[in-house]
């Protein structure tokens, strides 16, 4: 059939075997008859016979099953496509399920570091309340030592005073031990004297009184 339309194009003098492979090289095969049985095998569908329809040319038939071929492989191609859409929503559809679970993971991380930063900042106020509450004592602490540090001076300044005054006083006391001494020797000297005063006074007054008893002869 394709010999009988390509000699009644005029292609006759070409060679049978190179004019099929020709055709069948336009269509992506061997000869024009391995390209009708594809076409066969894929799709059923009337295939037009140039013997009948004298008027159309091999080269519009060929076009044709060319057009039907890049139909099949745009089918081919869409329902790839669509394979790997599919495919591809599923991947999606873990990859979702996985940043679902993931952020749900997050969340529960993020409410956890919330509470967690809210004990820290409760602990942290506490511990500013605590170390002002320590800065004023320690300010106390630092007025008392003062205060105390002055009285220490004035106890020392009283003790040396008293010291002062204690030394004076033993010096006085000393003194007027040496006087008392000395106060004392003097009476025991006078009362020695007075006693041998007294002596002597009632031996002149014992004498006396035997002259006057006993008068001389």
């Amino acid at each position: 059939v394709a010999s009988s339309c390509l000699g009644a194009l005029g292609v006759a003098a070409v060679p049978r075997r190179w004019r099929a492979r020709r055709m069948g090289s336009a269509h992506g095969c061997e000869t024009v008859d391995d390209a009708s049985e594809r076409a066969k095998r894929k799709r059923s569908r009337l295939e037009p016979d140039p013997a009948v329809l004298d008027h159309v040319g091999i080269d519009r038939h060929l076009e044709a099953l060319r057009r039907l071929d890049e139909a099949d492989r745009g089918h081919r191609d869409a329902a790839l496509r669509a394979e790997e859409a599919d495919r591809a929503t599923k991947v999606t559809s873990r990859l979702v399920d996985q940043l679902t679970h993931e952020a749900d993971r997050l969340r529960a991380a993020l409410s956890d570091a919330q509470k967690a930063l809210a004990r820290s900042q409760d602990d942290c106020a506490a511990l500013a309340r605590a170390r002002e509450v320590a800065e004023l004592a320690r300010e106390q602490l630092r007025a008392d030592v003062a205060e105390a540090r002055q009285d220490v001076r004035a106890a020392k300044l009283e003790s040396e005073s008293l010291r002062r005054q204690v030394a004076v006083l033993t010096a006085e006391r000393d003194e007027l031990s040496r006087g008392l001494d000395r106060a004392s020797a003097e009476e025991a000297k006078m009362r020695v004297a007075c006693a041998q005063l007294e002596q002597v006074k009632i031996e002149q007054w014992l004498l006396h009184d035997s002259t006057v008893m006993y008068p001389r002869r």
